[in-house]
C-alpha cells in the first residue's frame, strides 16, 4: 500500500513539474514574442534613418527573428510597399550585422529572411529596391556563411534557452511530420503559428514550388489550428506566418488544384483565428 502511494505521489510530482516546465516555456517565449514585436514595430515609429539605443543593441541579437517579427507585425502587401523597403531591409541588414551575437542557433540561419527577400523581390519594380534586396540578401548569407561550428549562439551560453528549446522541438516535430507517410494522422495539438515557420525553417524556395509538397504542407497549417485551445503563445495564436507561407505558395504554383488545396487552408485558419479572437 505503501509503494502504491509512494508511486502515485512521485507520478503526481513529475506531472506537476512538466507542467510547469510547459508554462514557463511558453511564458519565457511569450516575453521573446513580445520583446521582438515591440522592436520590430519601433523601427516604423520613428523617422527614417534614426535609430534607438535600444535597436542598436537588440537588432543584432534577432538574426532570422527579425524577418519572423516582420512577417507578424506587416501584411503581405505591406512587404510589397516601396515606401516601407528601405526599413525592412535595414533591420534585416542590423539583425545579421554580427552574426555570432545572435541568441538561437535557428535565428542563425536565415530561412525566412531569405524566403521574405524573394518574396518581396517579385512584388517590387523599381529597379533600385531590386538592387536593394540583392545586396540585403548576400550580406546575410556571407554573415550567415561566417559562422564556424563552434560559434555557439550567446542565448545557449546565458542560459536563456526556452526559445532554442522550442525552436528545436518546432524543427523536429515539422520534419518528422514532412517524412511521415501519407494518410497519417498527424498531432493536433500542433502549435499554431509557429508550424509554418518551422516549416519556413526547414524548406528552401524550391520545396516550396514543388507541387507534390503542396497538400503535405496545407494539411500541417490546417492541423496547426485546429486546436486553437492548444496553442500556448500570444503570437502563435495570430496566423500571420501561416498567411505569409500560403501567399508565397500561392505565387508560386499555378496549378488551379494547388490553388484550391491553398485557399481551402487559408480560410479554414482564417476562420479558427476568429474563434480565437472572439473567445479572447
Amino acid at each position: 500500500m505503501k509503494h502504491k502511494l509512494f508511486g502515485t505521489l512521485f507520478l503526481l510530482l513529475v506531472l506537476t513539474a512538466s507542467t510547469l516546465q510547459a508554462q514557463n516555456t511558453s511564458n519565457c517565449a511569450d516575453d521573446v514574442d513580445t520583446n521582438d514585436i515591440a522592436l520590430i514595430k519601433g523601427v516604423f515609429q520613428k523617422p527614417e534613418g534614426v535609430v534607438s539605443g535600444v535597436e542598436e543593441k537588440y537588432l543584432p541579437r534577432m538574426g532570422d527573428r527579425a524577418s519572423i517579427t516582420l512577417i507578424r507585425i506587416l501584411k503581405t502587401n505591406d512587404l510589397g510597399d516601396p515606401q516601407k523597403t528601405t526599413r525592412i531591409l535595414g533591420a534585416i541588414h542590423d539583425a545579421f550585422r554580427f552574426p555570432k551575437f545572435i541568441t538561437t542557433q535557428a535565428a542563425q540561419q536565415p530561412k525566412v529572411t531569405l524566403l521574405l527577400l524573394d518574396y518581396m523581390s517579385e512584388k517590387l519594380r523599381d529597379p533600385k529596391q531590386i538592387e536593394a534586396i540583392n545586396n540585403t540578401r548576400n550580406f546575410v548569407q556571407e554573415k550567415a556563411a561566417s559562422l564556424t561550428a563552434t560559434d555557439v549562439a550567446i542565448g545557449d551560453m546565458a542560459g536563456s534557452k526556452c526559445t532554442d528549446d522550442n525552436d528545436k522541438n518546432d524543427l523536429a516535430l515539422v520534419n518528422s511530420l514532412l517524412h511521415a507517410q501519407e494518410g497519417t494522422v498527424a498531432n493536433k495539438n500542433l502549435p499554431g503559428d509557429r508550424v509554418p515557420i518551422a516549416l519556413m525553417r526547414t524548406l528552401n524556395s524550391g520545396d516550396l514550388r514543388d507541387p507534390q509538397r503542396t497538400t503535405k504542407i496545407a494539411g500541417l497549417i490546417h492541423d496547426a489550428f485546429s486546436a486553437p485551445q492548444a496553442i500556448d503563445t500570444k503570437a502563435a495564436k495570430q496566423p500571420n506566418a501561416a498567411f505569409f507561407l500560403l501567399e508565397y505558395m500561392s505565387e508560386k504554383l499555378n496549378d488551379p488544384q494547388q490553388a484550391d488545396i491553398i485557399r481551402n487552408s487559408r480560410n479554414f485558419v482564417q476562420q479558427m483565428s476568429s474563434t480565437i479572437q472572439s473567445s479572447n
